[in-house]
């Protein structure tokens, strides 16, 4: 699915009658579609996988450089355990080397992949363009940004919908297994981790402190412990990040929008809402004080 945009007609070509494309008109209004490839807007490419009995479900943003994925049951395949499998894939598979370059607001699976693989983790701030700078500089195995950007410096320094894309079937060949026994084998592996974040949109003209990131820590702090989570340290790389022994909550004020965005990781759903909740009961309190 190109979401009737600049990746329409790309896998086709390379894959002939392997592949099966929806939306793939070019239109500049994208259909009335948002062309984002996140799960709210991939029911179409859902039924389509399910409809079809397909094995793999892909999906690319407005200019291509995203990549969304559906197993073969319709499942979203999160872009953190994309960007997992295909770290692992480059490792195992195609017995590659390198560092393994995450955005603060990444996985942790990434942490427990380079550890298991004896492989260096850096952590930048949020923004490709930090990844591509230690494409440019150092040894990169791959860098990946939670948004479903990922740039394999064997390719180019840069993010590649396709390119992507084509390298997750190739995971799933070389695996002869569906993309969900993939998913399931990381979980296996390095144990379950739910994933999420919201975006708390402020009142228009809610300008932040300028130690607002201070506030937040000291109210983190405050709440945390209290709900049972002990903060191990604290990461101020790019907005104020608390991590623990079994998850994180990172608060990120926007760049470029009204909004400060809440991102939370643990090994259960529920401890990912409580996480979600606190930090944003905090980000409305320290907004408006």
């Amino acid at each position: 699915d190109p979401f009737h945009a600049a990746s329409a007609g790309v896998l086709p070509a390379l894959l002939g009658g392997m592949c099966v494309e929806i939306h793939a008109d070019r239109d500049p209004l994208f259909g009335g579609l948002s062309p984002e490839p996140i799960a709210p807007n991939l029911d179409a490419l859902r039924d389509e996988v399910r409809c079809r009995r397909a094995s793999v479900g892909l999906a690319f943003d407005g200019d291509g450089d995203r990549l969304g994925a559906v197993d073969e049951r319709g499942r979203v395949v999160t872009a953190q355990e994309v960007l997992a499998v295909l770290a692992l894939h480059l490792r195992r598979v195609r017995r590659e080397s390198g560092a393994i370059v995450k955005t603060v607001s990444c996985t942790a699976l990434l942490d427990a992949i380079a550890k298991q693989e004896g492989l260096q983790l850096v952590e930048t701030p949020i923004g490709f363009k930090h990844i591509a700078a230690k494409m440019a500089s150092d040894k990169v195995l791959i860098g990946g940004e939670e948004s479903g950007g990922y740039g394999i410096p064997r390719h180019l320094p840069e993010r590649d919908g396709a390119y992507s894309g084509l390298l997750l079937l190739e995971a799933v060949a070389a695996a002869r297994a569906p993309l969900s026994h993939l998913v399931r084998r990381l979980q296996s592996e390095f144990g379950p981790w739910a994933y999420r974040r919201v975006d708390v949109h402020l009142p228009e003209g809610t300008i932040l402190r300028d130690d607002f990131a201070d506030r937040i820590q000291t109210a983190l702090a405050a709440r945390l412990p209290a709900m049972g989570f002990t903060v191990a340290r604290w990461n101020r790389l790019d907005g104020v990040k608390a991590i623990g022994d079994d998850g994180w909550l990172l608060v990120r004020p926007s760049g470029t929008e009204p909004v400060v965005r809440v991102y939370a990781e643990a090994r259960r759903p529920a401890a990912v809402s409580r996480l979600l909740a606190t930090g944003k009961g905090i980000v409305y309190s320290e907004a408006r004080a």
